[in-house]
C-alpha cells in the first residue's frame, strides 16, 4: 500500500490482458483486480486498499450506484459476498464491487474498458516458478489538499454509499469489522439524508402507534365507537395518548396553583385528523399534557380528554379524593367560542372562559365597536371599571346610534360584558366574556396564546415537508415531550425577556430626560401593571417604576422561579412502558357534510392593523382623557407610526372641535364622542376605512 517513501501506491491489477477489447466478448469468468501477485483465484482486498481505488474517480465524472443486494449471495475465494456497487461512465459499467456486511474483505471484479481507466503494463512478474506480463490499473489517486483531512484524499459519492451501509443502524456490530466502519464515516461522513432516514426509522419503526409512543411511554387509549370509522382514512383510528410526564405534573403543588387549561384544536399538522393537544397554564407557560385525536373537531375530540381521565381512575382504583377527573373538572376552561366547548361545558360541568382576542375578532377587531370592546375587556380592577362604566356604555350607545345598517348580533354580545342592552335594559351578563379583572381573581389568561403558539410551531414543523402520517405522529409526540422538558427554562426566559424590556424603555425615556430617572428608580410601586405582571408569572418582579432601583437588581428572580420549578425527574417515570387501554364509547366523531373546522387555524396567524388590548405602562389612571389618548396610541400605533400621525396634536385638535358643544354633555357622554372622534380621525389620516 505504501512505497519506500512513505506515499499510498496502489498496486491492483491482473495477468488477463485487459487492454485488449476481445477480452471482455463472450467471457465465462470474471477477471479481478488483484493484489500481487496478481493470482485471479484470490482477489480479495482489504478495506483501505477499495478506499483509495474509490479515490480515483470524481463524482463529476464517474457515476455510483447505490448498494445493491445479490438474488444469491456470491462466493468468492471461499467468502461470502451479498452485496454489490457498480462504478460507470456515460453509462458503461466499469467496474462492480463486491463486499460483506462483516466489511472484512472486497473484491474489485472489471466489467469494461474506457478510455479513462489506465492501466500499466509490467513485464517479468514472477508467479510461482514462471514470469509473466501483468497490467496495475494506474488511474492517479484524487488527494486533498487540506493537511486536517486525515486520509489526504477527496471523498466522492462511492465512499459515501459505503459509508452509508458499514454505519447503518440495521448492521449487526458483533459480525462487523469496526476498522472498515470507521474510515469510511471519518472520510464521508452521513449525508443529511442518510441521518435523517435513520432518524425516521427509530421514531417510526413500523408505522404503528404502539411502536411510536413505546419510544417515550405513557398512556395511550383506544376509542372504540359504535358507529364505523374509515380506517383506510384515519389509520390510527380515535386515541389519545397522555405523556410520561402527566401523572408528575398532577401530582405537584405547582399543579394546584395553575388555575386553568387551555383547549383548542389545530387540523394542519395531522391531517385529515382533528388533534388538541391541552396545555396546563402555568407562569406564563404552556404545558402539554397530552394528544387528542379524532377525524373532526367536535365535542367528542375533547372529550376523550376526560373519558381517558375517567379511565386512569378506574386503573389506579382512585379515591374521590384522588380523581384525576375531578381534578380537572374543577379547573377552569380557556377556548374560543367554537360550539363544541358549549356542549363539552355542559356535559362535564366545566367552567369555561373565552379568550378574549378571539371575542372582540368575533366583533370585527378592525371595528370601532371592536376597539370599544377591548377597552371593556381589558380592563384590569374593579375600581377602573367603575370609574369608566358610564363611558363604555355612552360610547357603547353612540357606536349604535352611529350605524347606518344595524347589526344587533355584535352589540349584543358586547351587552353581555356591560349586563345592559343599548336601551338601557338589564342583560345578564355572561361570564365567559368576563373581562380581565374578574379573570385575574382565578388567574386566567387573557387569551389562548400558548396553545395556539405550539399550534404554529408545529405547522413549522411540517412546512414544505411531505412526511408521512406515522411521521407526522412522531415528531408530534417527540415536540410535546421536549417542549414539557423546557417548561422550566422557558418560564424563566420569558421572566427575562419581560425584565429586559422594561430597562430597554426605561433607558429610552431616560436618554431623551435624565431627570426621569426617578420615574424607574422607585423602591416601591403597586400600579396595576405589578399585580397584572404578578398573577403572570406567580413571582414578584419589578414593575417599570422600580426596575433600576438597586434594591429591586439584588433580588435574584431566576432563583425565586427556580423553587417552583416542576421537577421532571422522577425515578417512577418508566419513558419505555407504555400503558395501554381500550374504551368502548357511545361519542361519534365523523366528520359533518358542512363544517367549520379550520378557523382556529386561521386565527394562529391572523394579524390586525389595530393592536388589541390596551396599553400596560404602568400609569395611575385617574385623568380619563389620558387614559384614552394612551390606550388609542397604543390600539392604533401600527397606522399612526405608518403614517407619522402625532396623536397630541390630533387629540387636541379633536378637542377644539367639540368645544362649542362641550358644555351641552355630561363627562361621560363628552368623552365617549371625543373618544369615538379621535379613533375616527387617526383611522381616516391614515387612509383607512371607519367602519363601527
Amino acid at each position: 500500500m505504501f512505497d519506500q517513501n512513505g506515499q499510498i501506491s496502489l498496486q491492483l491489477g491482473t495477468a488477463t490482458n485487459v487492454l485488449s477489447e476481445k477480452t471482455f466478448s463472450h467471457r465465462d469468468h470474471p477477471i479481478y483486480l488483484t493484489n500481487p501477485p496478481y493470482d485471479n483465484r484470490k482477489p480479495l482486498i482489504d478495506n483501505f486498499s477499495v478506499l483509495y481505488f474509490l479515490s480515483t474517480f470524481k463524482n463529476n465524472k464517474y457515476t455510483f450506484s447505490q448498494t445493491h443486494k445479490l438474488k444469491n449471495p456470491k462466493r468468492i475465494d471461499n467468502q461470502i459476498f451479498t452485496n454489490f456497487m457498480l462504478i460507470s461512465r456515460h453509462q458503461t459499467n466499469l467496474f462492480k464491487i463486491y463486499y460483506q456486511v462483516s466489511g472484512n474483505y472486497f473484491a474489485i471484479q472489471i466489467i469494461n474498458l474506457f478510455n479513462t481507466i489506465k492501466y500499466k503494463k509490467i513485464h517479468n512478474v514472477k508467479f510461482k516458478k514462471n514470469e509473466r506480463t501483468v497490467y496495475v490499473y494506474s488511474n492517479i489517486i484524487i488527494k486533498n489538499p487540506n493537511p486536517n483531512s486525515p486520509f489526504q484524499i477527496i471523498k466522492n459519492k462511492g465512499m459515501q454509499e459505503l459509508s452509508d451501509f458499514y454505519n447503518n443502524q440495521s448492521v449487526d456490530r458483533s459480525i462487523q469489522n469496526p476498522i472498515t466502519a470507521t474510515i469510511f464515516y471519518t472520510i464521508a461522513p452521513f449525508n443529511c439524508k442518510t441521518i435523517k432516514r435513520q432518524k425516521h426509522k427509530q421514531m417510526n419503526p413500523d408505522d404503528s402507534i404502539e411502536s411510536i409512543l413505546k419510544n417515550y411511554g405513557g398512556f395511550l387509549f383506544r376509542f372504540h365507537p359504535t358507529e364505523e370509522v374509515d380506517l383506510n382514512q384515519y389509520q390510527f383510528g380515535i386515541f389519545s395518548w397522555f405523556s410520561p410526564y402527566f401523572l408528575d405534573i398532577v401530582k405537584s403543588h405547582q399543579f394546584e396553583q395553575a388555575t386553568t387549561i387551555e383547549l383548542d384544536a389545530t387540523f394542519r399538522a395531522l391531517a385529515p385528523y382533528a388533534i388538541c393537544v391541552p396545555h396546563l397554564i402555568f407562569r406564563n407557560t404552556g404545558i402539554p399534557l397530552a394528544i387528542l385525536i379524532s377525524p373532526s373537531e367536535k365535542t367528542s375530540l375533547y372529550s376523550i380528554f376526560f373519558e381517558s381521565l375517567k379511565k386512569l381512575d378506574e386503573f389506579y382504583e382512585n379515591s374521590e379524593e384522588n380523581s384525576l377527573f375531578l381534578k380537572f373538572k374543577n379547573k377552569k376552561y380557556l377556548s374560543d367560542e367554537h360550539k363544541a366547548f358549549q356542549k363539552l361545558a355542559k356535559n362535564y360541568d366545566l367552567d369555561f372562559y373565552y379568550c378574549l382576542v378571539h371575542l372582540i375578532r368575533s366583533i370585527g377587531a378592525n371595528s370601532l365597536l371592536g376597539l370599544l370592546f377591548s377597552d371593556i375587556l381589558f380592563t384590569f380592577s374593579g375600581f377602573e371599571w367603575s370609574k369608566h362604566f358610564n363611558r363604555y356604555y355612552q360610547t357603547f350607545q353612540l357606536l349604535y346610534n352611529l350605524q347606518e345598517n344595524k347589526d344587533d348580533a355584535r352589540f349584543e354580545k358586547v351587552s353581555k360584558v356591560l349586563g345592559v342592552d343599548v336601551n338601557g335594559n338589564y342583560v345578564e351578563v355572561k361570564k365567559e366574556y368576563s373581562p380581565y379583572f374578574k379573570r385575574s381573581v382565578y388567574g386566567i389568561p387573557t387569551t389562548t396564546n400558548h396553545v395556539e403558539s405550539f399550534h404554529k410551531q408545529l405547522n413549522g414543523i411540517f412546512k414544505a415537508t411531505r412526511l408521512s402520517l406515522p411521521l407526522r405522529l412522531a415528531y408530534i409526540i417527540k415536540y410535546i415531550m421536549d417542549r414539557t422538558l423546557r417548561t422550566n427554562s422557558s418560564a424563566h426566559l420569558n421572566v427575562k425577556t419581560h425584565l429586559n424590556k422594561f430597562k430597554d424603555k426605561a433607558y429610552k425615556e431616560i436618554s431623551k430626560n435624565p431627570n426621569l430617572k426617578s420615574n424607574y428608580s422607585q423602591k416601591v410601586c403597586l400600579c396595576r401593571q405589578y399585580y397584572y405582571y404578578y398573577y403572570l408569572y406567580c413571582v414578584n418582579i419589578p414593575c417599570v417604576h422600580c426596575i433600576l432601583n438597586d434594591y429591586w437588581k439584588d433580588q435574584n428572580y431566576i432563583h425565586q422561579m427556580e423553587e417552583f420549578d416542576i421537577k421532571f425527574d422522577s425515578h417512577d417515570i418508566k419513558y419505555d412502558q407504555l400503558l395501554e387501554f381500550d374504551i368502548k364509547t357511545e361519542l361519534t366523531f365523523r366528520k359533518r357534510k358542512k363544517s367549520t373546522e379550520g378557523n382556529n387555524d386561521n386565527n394562529d396567524n391572523n394579524n390586525n392593523n389595530f393592536q388589541i388590548g390596551i396599553c400596560l405602562d404602568g400609569k395611575n389612571y385617574s385623568d380619563s382623557m389620558t387614559t384614552i389618548i394612551d390606550n388609542t396610541t397604543y390600539q392604533l400605533s401600527e397606522i399612526i407610526a405608518k403614517n407619522n400621525l402625532n396623536i397630541t396634536v390630533i387629540a387636541l385638535a379633536v378637542q377644539r372641535e367639540l368645544m362649542p358643544v362641550e358644555e351641552t354633555y355630561n363627562i361621560d357622554e363628552y368623552l365617549a364622542l371625543f373618544q369615538v372622534k379621535l379613533w375616527t380621525k387617526i383611522i381616516s389620516d391614515g387612509n383607512k376605512k371607519v367602519n363601527i
